[in-house]
């Protein structure tokens, strides 16, 4: 029973760092979440027939991407994030780049109108499927994302 105790002391402490810094550490996340995007998509294969001069390489630039990123909505950082993936195209076809650029635009677009609060899962559908993990973003959405929206619709149905 000792560690029973030791638990729920754990836990009411993590609850109330987490009431106090709430709003801190959803920015840190967002942060930390758009500088890794932008890190995958500066060294992704993709990118790779770029020269090494090419500006996302550069690390001050991913964290100044981010921090931008972070401060705009998160729309705004997805389609910056979106744009990057249609210039690196670019870089190689023009053809290609209005071929991935209107795909990704018709998928911005039905993921906002489905789901807005959600729609920096975008580019996470592309950095899982360049890592060959096409399951673990529905998978993630279908355990978390469908549990949190039951939870409001019948918050919303109670009042």
């Amino acid at each position: 029973m000792p560690q029973l105790r030791f638990f729920d002391k754990f836990r009411s402490v993590l609850a109330r760092i987490w009431q106090r810094a709430e709003l801190v550490i959803k920015i840190g996340i967002k942060f930390l979440a758009y500088y890794y995007m932008f890190h995958l998509l500066a060294n992704a294969e993709m990118f790779s027939h770029l020269s090494e001069t090419f500006f996302l390489h550069a690390r001050s630039i991913q964290l100044v991407l981010a921090l931008v990123s972070t401060l705009l909505p998160n729309r705004a950082g997805v389609l910056l994030a979106l744009l990057l993936i249609v210039y690196s195209v670019f870089q190689t076809s023009l053809i290609g780049a209005i071929l991935v650029g209107l795909a990704l635009l018709l998928l911005y677009a039905a993921a906002s109108g489905l789901f807005p609060d959600y729609v920096y899962l975008v580019p996470l559908m592309v950095v899982s499927v360049h890592y060959r993990f096409y399951l673990a973003l529905p998978l993630f959405c279908g355990r978390y994302i469908a549990a949190t929206a039951n939870q409001q619709d019948m918050i919303s149905m109670v009042k």
